[in-house]
């Protein structure tokens, strides 16, 4: 196997993962939001990133292996968008504000860990 199927494999099961895990929060599958029911979930917004780092890791894989325009395409915006969420949940958490992003796509109890 190649470096570079290796390293695009790796993205993709990131990515997947973080597919898993927003489909188990959009059809409640508490299964796919935890590996075992007495353990912390894993939020939403943590799965969405996992998708766009997965994204972000295929696109570079394929910039550094050669297919330049698909990572000029995807790489910036992915990478953005992944870096602007996680920035706006560290900033309210560190502030103790809720920014309205923590429940933007799916809203947990006040109970949840």
């Amino acid at each position: 196997m190649k470096n570079e199927e290796i390293s695009e494999i790796l993205a993709l099961f990131v990515s997947a993962v973080g597919v898993l895990v927003m489909t188990g929060w959009a059809l409640d599958i508490a299964i796919l939001k935890s590996i075992h029911p007495h353990w912390v979930t894993m939020k939403f917004s943590t799965a969405l990133c996992f998708f766009l780092a997965g994204l972000s890791l295929f696109s570079l894989s394929k910039a550094i292996f050669g297919n330049k325009w698909y990572a000029q395409l995807f790489l910036p915006a992915v990478t953005f968008s992944g870096i602007v969420l996680m920035v706006i949940l560290l900033i309210s958490s560190l502030m103790g504000v809720r920014t309205g992003v923590e429940d933007l796509f799916v809203r947990e109890s006040a109970s949840a860990v």
